[in-house]
């Protein structure tokens, strides 16, 4: 087999295809709007146009060495995406942003409670620590979760685990 082909791509074969595909795209768009405007001479215009066929054809024959599902994911990819040119500036403030962002999580009320329950099935059955001392006790409150209902001294979160009896045991 040819160590040159592959059906499938890596997600950065994929990525780099993409960036084929915005390259080609954006070696047409300046070879027709700046012939339009007249600022590239016709040889400069053919060295455009020569430069966008071998990107085709490279684009056309590595695609065309792919399975049609890997085909459809990469032009599904391409259809959902842009490349966009940003100063470092602007980018810095994005990552920044991003970074705060990730500071929080956001979950639906139903779902918080849910994760609530499973940390309070590990750290909260039959928990004889003081709520003074546990840092879920501040969390919990804060965020409003309901308290467990048995009114333990310790804790408003802690509670007893209840075994459940057989019938005709």
């Amino acid at each position: 087999m040819n160590k040159y082909k592959r059906d499938y791509l890596h997600e950065q074969e994929r990525k780099d295809m993409m960036m084929f595909a915005a390259l080609m795209g954006g070696v047409e768009h300046i070879s027709n709007a700046w012939f339009d405007r007249g600022i590239i001479t016709k040889d400069m215009r053919k060295c455009l146009k020569t430069a966008h066929t071998y990107l085709m054809k490279f684009f056309e024959t590595k695609t065309n060495e792919l399975n049609d599902k890997e085909v459809k994911k990469l032009l599904d990819k391409i259809k959902d995406f842009d490349v966009v040119l940003l100063e470092n500036e602007k980018i810095k403030k994005m990552r920044e942003e991003a970074e705060k962002e990730n500071q929080w999580v956001k979950l639906y009320r139903d779902e918080f409670e849910d994760w609530c329950e499973e940390i309070m099935n590990v750290n909260c059955k039959n928990c004889k620590k003081y709520h003074s001392e546990c840092k879920l006790h501040d969390i919990f409150a804060a965020n409003r979760v309901p308290e467990s209902g048995f009114g333990l001294n310790n804790c408003r979160y802690a509670y007893l685990e209840i075994e459940k009896r057989r019938r005709g045991a």
